[in-house]
């Protein structure tokens, strides 16, 4: 079933910034990060709106937490952490003996623990306004053009290429994110290519896309995919429960969401938006 109609969907979900199920793929970022072995791409793949983008700036936010590079401890508002240094390290092998993750009130399904405080740098991060996170999509755009548009341009691409050809201030690590890889057009795709094929230092990328076969296969054979599936009901209710909702919307939420954490979030931020969506679910399974 399509969610596509859930149009302001990214933008609850970034303001929200948190996981909800998932836990194999926690656990196994936890590990990667822990021993500094994480990749330099990756391409989160799975339905539409069950967590792939948020996912991806919680790791964002692991990386560039301030509290974290000078203490080794970060702030505890993502759910992972890194290793002692603060910075991943390409170069190392992924561990093969299994590592327990911290635990984290993200990988349990529930949001920011009530009383913690945020560094400056994961605050920048929840608002969509850290220097060090390039976030494109069909609707986000690096250039100033505002007309409506069905890709990702190469224009975009371009820009993206001048911006990361600087060194990154204060030697931090950098993230772009592409919500929607399969929208590149063709020349986008193939330029991006080229900035993969020879990876700037200290950035990594995460491509998020319902479909990988929608994703330019050279592309793909660069990056590390991960699968994200739906999200189970009791993952989701657990979430719900967390975040107080009335046992009376619970199963209504959980039931209308149908495995898309994304939904449940809508339901919190949004009720109006969120009753005009089960309503749409209604007509369409009736008709």
């Amino acid at each position: 079933m399509d969610f596509g109609f859930i149009c302001d969907l990214e933008f609850v979900i970034w303001d929200f910034f948190m996981i909800i199920g998932h836990k194999r793929q926690t656990e196994y970022f936890q590990k990667v990060l822990a021993w500094g072995a994480l990749a330099h791409a990756y391409l989160f793949f799975g339905p539409e709106h069950v967590g792939k983008r948020a996912f991806a700036e919680g790791i964002a936010k692991a990386i560039l937490c301030e509290k974290m590079k000078l203490h080794g401890q970060s702030c505890g508002i993502s759910p992972f952490t890194v290793n002692p240094a603060g910075l991943p390290v390409e170069r190392n092998p992924a561990p093969k003996t299994t590592v327990h993750p911290q635990a984290s009130p993200w990988s349990s399904g529930a949001g920011r623990k009530k009383g913690i405080e945020a560094c400056q740098s994961c605050e920048k991060v929840e608002g969509g306004r850290n220097e060090h996170i390039t976030v494109l999509s069909v609707s986000e755009t690096l250039i100033s053009k505002k007309e409506e548009r069905k890709d990702i341009p190469i224009e975009d691409i371009r820009e993206l290429k001048r911006m990361l050809s600087f060194a990154p201030a204060g030697n931090a690590w950098r993230v772009v994110i592409i919500d929607g890889a399969e929208r590149m057009s063709a020349p986008a795709a193939n330029a991006f290519l080229k900035i993969l094929e020879e990876p700037p230092g200290q950035t990594i990328f995460f491509l998020i896309s319902p479909d990988p076969e929608h994703v330019l296969a050279t592309i793909r054979s660069r990056a590390q995919g991960i699968y994200f599936s739906l999200v189970s009901s009791d993952d989701i209710g657990e979430f719900l429960m967390g975040e107080s909702v009335p046992k009376s919307r619970l199963d209504d939420i959980t039931a209308v969401s149908a495995g898309r954490a994304g939904v449940a979030v809508l339901a919190i931020r949004n009720k109006s938006e969120f009753e005009e969506e089960k309503k749409f679910l209604e007509s369409f399974a009736d008709s």
